[in-house]
């Protein structure tokens, strides 16, 4: 698994990576990831990947439910949430359209 980035985000995270090794233990450190690497996919630098999947490739795609490129994935539904008398008085009374 991987990040794609540019590689200004590849330098950041090596230059956090050797701070890291003379960090005292529990230290947090950060590596910010500006942008993506997408710009860079049409170069030479990707000219090795194919433009198609190959099927190691879709097997992982298959294993993940939430992140397939093979199926339309309907939204997550919001999960219900009991209100009260009180509750609803309030909204009732505070949150009703103007005009």
């Amino acid at each position: 698994a991987g990040h794609l980035t540019g590689t200004s985000g590849g330098g950041a995270v090596a230059g956090a990576l050797e701070v890291a090794r003379s960090a005292p233990p529990g230290s947090v450190i950060v590596a910010v990831l500006a942008d993506t690497g997408e710009r860079y996919l049409s170069t030479p630098l990707f000219e090795h990947i194919g433009e198609d999947m190959s099927e190691a490739e879709k097997e992982v795609s298959r294993s993940t439910p939430n992140y397939r490129f093979d199926v339309a994935q309907a939204p997550p539904q919001a999960p219900s949430v009991p209100t009260t008398p009180e509750a609803e008085a309030y909204v009732a009374t505070r949150c009703t359209p103007q005009s």
